[in-house]
């Protein structure tokens, strides 16, 4: 074999090496990228199954604040009759003593109330006091009475 003939034959043999890593190169490039698209689509997988959740956790509280406003509606007529029958019950009290033993007034209504023979227009407050107008704390209270209603103009 003459020089040319063997060099002709080499780079034809280092043509096909190169070619053989170029095809190996791809071939792994392939795979690498086969398994990161592997990973990119569990995670879209994971991602769509937790908005699915994400969606009905949602639909869910939507309907828990609807039935929420609804039972405070239910919940508004019903105070609103309470407070009708508390306005005709207080009226039907008006001028009648009621003693402490029985039962007090609203955390925060001014009434009178007899002390010792002394009567007063006291506010009850949350500790269960009965404090005038001078925020001077009255003892000895035995009875109350809601004050009357302000008179039409």
């Amino acid at each position: 074999m003459d020089f040319k003939t063997w060099w002709a034959a080499e780079e034809q043999h280092n043509g096909y090496d190169e070619a053989e890593r170029a095809w190996d190169y791809q071939q792994a490039e392939v795979e690498r990228l086969n398994a990161h698209l592997a990973t990119v689509q569990k995670q879209a997988d994971d991602m769509v199954a937790k908005h699915s959740v994400l969606t009905d956790n949602v639909l869910s509280c939507n309907a828990v604040i609807n039935d929420n406003a609804r039972a405070r509606q239910r919940l508004g007529s019903v105070i609103d009759e309470y407070k009708k029958e508390v306005v005709f019950l207080r009226g039907q009290m008006a001028g009648k003593w009621v003693s402490v033993a029985e039962g007090l007034p609203n955390f925060g209504e001014s009434v009178l109330v007899l002390a010792d023979e002394y009567m007063s227009i006291c506010t009850f407050f949350f500790d269960g006091s009965f404090c005038d107008d001078y925020q001077q704390q009255i003892e000895r209270v035995t009875h109350w009475q809601p004050l009357p209603a302000p008179p039409e103009a």
